[in-house]
């Protein structure tokens, strides 16, 4: 298995949950006491905004939608009902045609930084042409906010 370092990772990425012989890892859960990893191929996703706005990007947002779910004790991330429904409204600036979505039955996987969520590639615009509906990983830069 080779293996693929994300902490340097400037914007949000999906990893597409394949068998592929490569292992993507970063750090999660708001600290850099937790590593997650995956097996898969790893997509970046641009729409991030200019550096001196960093709040309209979408990890930054993400990590918003977040907050609340995080236990400060432990640092385990527990979503909501409203976290998710939070977190599938931004998903949707992600792409004009794909469809991005928490997937429920791995949210309880989920944490600051690592989302299960589900794709439904469509349209001649996709990210994933080619690809039928997956599972995947949404990762972004580990940051905590305020």
């Amino acid at each position: 298995m080779k293996h693929i370092c994300l902490y340097d990772l400037k914007q949000t990425g999906v990893i597409i949950l394949e068998e592929t012989g490569v292992e993507y890892f970063n750090f999660t859960n708001g600290s850099t006491d937790t590593t997650s990893r995956a097996e898969g191929i790893f997509v970046p996703i641009s729409n991030c905004p200019l550096e001196d706005i960093p709040e309209e990007s979408l990890h930054y947002k993400l990590q918003q939608a977040l907050h609340d779910s995080v236990d400060n004790t432990t640092g385990a991330t527990s979503l909501n009902a409203s976290n998710i429904s939070a977190i599938n409204q931004l998903l949707l600036e992600i792409s004009s045609s794909d469809s991005y979505r928490v997937d429920l039955d791995k949210s309880s996987e989920s944490q600051l930084g690592w989302l299960y969520i589900r794709v439904t590639p469509a349209g001649d615009f996709s990210h994933f042409a080619g690809f039928d509906e997956f599972t995947g990983i949404l990762t972004w830069p580990n940051i905590i906010t305020p």
